[in-house]
């Protein structure tokens, strides 16, 4: 690597830390709790076999549509280093994002032998605003690995395709298969492999179809493992049909090219509103990607920087388009990967501007500084305006997004753990105005309810969380808990069988059914449940201290 180059590594590196690491001590927020503080797997050391044939997220009353085992992976090993100190996830991240500006910049040279354009590029990706929902967000994390392992894939597809070294082409096989395994959206690689492959690249068309054959081939096995781990059935059927879809996917083209220009307003959840075909951003989007296929199907080979940046660009839209159904119109991070096309479309554009000389020359570069000044600044802003910590992330979302049911209930319920009960029972309230069928709101509300002895309003509550949602263990546990400070054991007894039924090892349901048995004098009973929940959790407190009063040396704990 010549002196420059490595330079150029270097400032690429410098930016990126400079950009994130006031993300350093950021929280966990969101789904962090999923991943990772609630994960029990990350404590339990499960197998590498276990991550590629389980949903390890799933649990009885508790499906999802997830199969990351890479992403699972790599937070096992923070794990393993940092516990549950967020900062070490956070510097895993950033360290992710780094290496793949780097392997982007990598590439780029290796395509197209610019440096100062792989350069400006990777400086781009790395800095640029609309990453953060993928950096500074540790749940995020698929997305960067996902274009890091793609990225080296392709960097290896190439040096195979200069050299003919069998080596080169078993290692991109084998990131491309790290990068599926973090995130599904690389399903789609092969297509663009072979439309790359067969536009720019020399080879006869024999070999361009015999090489991408074992990428699309691995589709089989992915699919295989997928079913093994999530099993086969149905997802829940969307709420838009593909046709009403469509216009959300066509709106969100123009909005994220808005973003990569001014990316202000951002945040974490768009949802999905009802868009017409013949909205302003819907139409805006049509004329874009019409212009950017057409594009794609006349040029040949001599603009090849701005053909690799649109191709790549269209072929990583497509999954996250709306055409499958998703559970937002767009969002932030579904763009880290498609983005590298983008900004190697528009370092394309400054590189033409700067070799111009005279005016352009320093014009050109004082438009890319602008452009990553500010760029900079947005990110670093973003880091601690809205990822600091869960309250923060809340609050910022709601006032850019008001009718986020998800935020809002979130927001509620860390008022309701401190304590702020009339602020988490007007929270829980809107967010029921917003979304009536929102099982966790009710009950949240209903704990609300709990907590100030109002037993009777949280029944009622809770019994409408569970026809919600009929697979829920904690609404049903916590039902049975209303139930038995309204002296209504037989209900409550009925509502802790029913958590068992869902999952016979739900240990706080256990306990709580052990006290009822204990309360009407059958003992025995009681001892064999705190036993059962001891087995299946040694550590359960509230258990231990149970079988402790059964011995007349302490007191009864509910849960």
């Amino acid at each position: 690597m010549k002196r420059l180059e490595l330079f150029f590594c270097l400032v690429i590196i410098l930016a990126g830390l400079l950009v994130y690491f006031n993300a350093l001590d950021n929280e966990f927020v969101w789904d962090d709790s999923l991943w990772v503080t609630n994960n029990v797997c990350l404590r339990d050391g499960s197998s590498v076999k276990d991550i590629l044939t389980t949903d390890l997220l799933s649990k009885p009353g508790r499906k999802f549509d997830y199969y990351r085992p890479v992403q699972m992976l790599s937070l096992m090993l923070d794990y393993r280093f940092y516990g549950l100190n967020a900062f070490g996830y956070h510097l895993t991240n950033l360290i992710i994002h780094i290496l793949a500006g780097l392997s982007l910049f990598c590439l780029l040279n290796l395509l197209f032998k610019d440096s100062l354009l792989s350069f400006i590029a990777s400086l781009l990706f790395v800095v640029h605003p609309l990453q953060t929902s993928a950096v500074s967000y540790i749940s995020g994390r698929a997305d960067p690995l996902c274009a890091l392992f793609l990225i080296m894939s392709f960097i290896m597809f190439i040096s195979y395709r200069g050299s003919k070294k069998l080596k080169f082409y078993i290692f991109s096989f084998i990131l491309f298969v790290m990068a599926v395994l973090s995130k599904e959206i690389a399903l789609v690689f092969p297509p663009f492999l072979f439309l790359y492959d067969w536009r720019q690249l020399n080879s006869s068309g024999r070999d361009k179809v015999i090489a991408c054959l074992p990428f699309a081939a691995f589709f089989g096995v992915y699919y295989f493992l997928r079913r093994l781990a999530i099993g086969a059935a149905a997802a829940a059927p969307h709420k838009f049909s593909l046709l009403a879809r469509i216009p959300g996917g066509l709106k969100s083209i123009s909005e994220y090219l808005r973003l990569f220009i001014l990316p202000r307003g951002l945040h974490l959840d768009y949802g999905f509103p009802r868009i017409s075909f013949f909205s302003g951003g819907a139409i805006l989007g049509l004329l874009a990607a019409l212009f950017l296929l057409y594009y794609i199907f006349r040029s040949g080979r001599k603009r090849k920087e701005l053909f690799f940046g649109i191709l790549w660009f269209i072929i990583f839209f497509i999954p996250v388009s709306s055409i499958y159904p998703l559970n937002a119109y767009m969002a932030e991070n579904w763009m880290y990967l498609p983005s590298a096309g983008v900004f190697t479309a528009l370092a394309w554009l400054f590189t033409r501007l700067i070799r111009r000389g005279g005016f352009f020359r320093p014009a050109g570069w004082a438009v890319l500084i602008a452009f990553l000044g500010f760029f900079s600044y947005v990110s670093i802003s973003q880091n601690k305006k809205y990822w600091k910590d869960d309250v923060t992330l809340y609050r910022r979302t709601l006032e850019l997004a008001p009718r986020s049911f998800k935020a809002r209930g979130n927001l509620a319920g860390i008022y309701l753990e401190k304590g702020l009960y009339a602020k988490a029972e007007s929270e829980y309230k809107k967010t029921i105005e917003t979304k009536p069928d929102f099982a966790s709101a009710y009950e949240g509300l209903g704990l609300v309810y709990f907590k100030k002895g109002d037993y009777s309003e949280a029944v009622k509550h809770l019994k409408q969380a569970v026809r919600l949602k009929p697979n829920c263990l904690s609404a049903y546990n916590n039902l049975g808990n209303a139930y038995f400070r309204s002296f209504m054991y037989n209900e409550a007894e009925e509502s802790y069988e029913k958590a068992l039924e869902i999952d016979s090892g739900y240990v706080k349901a256990i306990n709580n059914l052990a006290l009822i048995y204990y309360d009407r004098g059958w003992k025995e009973k009681a001892k064999r449940l705190w036993l059962d929940a001891l087995r299946i959790d040694p550590d359960y407190k509230p258990a231990l201290s149970n079988l402790k009063i059964f011995f007349g040396n302490g007191s009864f704990k509910g849960d």
